[in-house]
């Protein structure tokens, strides 16, 4: 059986994750320590969410995509909104992202800094720690620097896709085993045949 295990502990189970049981955490996933998953929403293949040192919280129908790493540092924690999407490879630490926002492939989310509802950083941008990217702003770069104001049918069409995208979550679901505990179960029962 798979030795990798996408839900750990932290610091003998004081930390532990909290998925939904409607969320989807891919099995190559790591999510580790204290780690909020809401309802419908999905940690892809190989996304990594480090809740050791501080909470991070999820919202409902959000995707943090594929090779995706979100790091709550001791002094911030994370908090994603709803209908909100994570690209591939997207870095945040210790950060806020609003509901209906979009942070972009590649891109770099800074300590302390505020993405606003609705808001679109887009791919490759970084955003420098403590910066406040408001609500309904596109912003792009590195460091990342305003573009243009982001129409309300954007935010629309962005909450929608997220929809949709966490639907088609659910079915990869369906494909894998439910989370457990069978490899307590399988190094419990190595140790009495090695007995």
């Amino acid at each position: 059986f798979p030795l990798h295990r996408p839900l750990l502990s932290f610091q003998s189970n004081h930390l532990r994750a909290t998925p939904s049981p409607n969320a989807f955490i891919a099995p190559s996933a790591t999510v580790v320590g204290s780690v909020y998953i809401n309802d419908h929403s999905a940690i892809l293949y190989h996304a990594t969410a480090r809740g050791e040192l501080n909470h991070v919280s999820i919202g409902a129908h959000t995707t943090i995509s594929e090779r995706a790493t979100l790091v709550a540092s001791a002094a911030n924690e994370i908090d994603i909104g709803d209908y909100t999407t994570v690209g591939p490879g997207a870095t945040l630490h210790g950060c806020a992202v609003g509901n209906k926002a979009i942070i972009g492939a590649n891109s770099v989310i800074g300590e302390g800094a505020a993405v606003g509802d609705g808001a679109v950083v887009m791919d490759g941008a970084v955003v420098p720690p403590g910066t406040d990217v408001p609500g309904m702003e596109l912003w792009a770069g590195s460091p990342a620097v305003f573009v243009r104001k982001v129409v309300e049918d954007e935010v629309y069409v962005a909450g929608k896709n997220a929809e949709k995208a966490t639907a088609k979550w659910a079915h990869h679901a369906w494909e894998f085993l439910p989370h457990g505990n069978a490899h307590l179960e399988a190094e419990a029962l190595a140790k009495d045949i090695s007995k």
